[in-house]
């Protein structure tokens, strides 16, 4: 299995050991899940980013009173 080595300072390192033992987990475990966790969400933003920007630029965005008028006025 590939291992990964991260240099952190001392207070970093308590401040990870203190984390890790608040989720009952060791460090490795702790920063595994944290950093999957973290890119898996970051990943999905960026999935959402593109649709979002092409529905802001395609969109025309209408008042509620415009579109109740319109509906309305379609059942007449």
């Amino acid at each position: 299995m590939p291992t990964i080595h991260v240099d952190v300072s001392e207070e970093e390192h308590e401040f990870l050991t203190a984390m890790a033992k608040l989720e009952d987990k060791d460090v490795a475990e702790l920063l595994k899940t944290a950093t999957f966790e973290h890119l898996e969400d970051y990943y999905d933003a960026q999935l959402g980013d593109k649709p979002y920007e092409d529905f802001l630029q395609h969109t025309k965005i209408r008042p509620i009173s415009e579109l109740l008028r319109d509906w309305v006025a379609e059942e007449d």
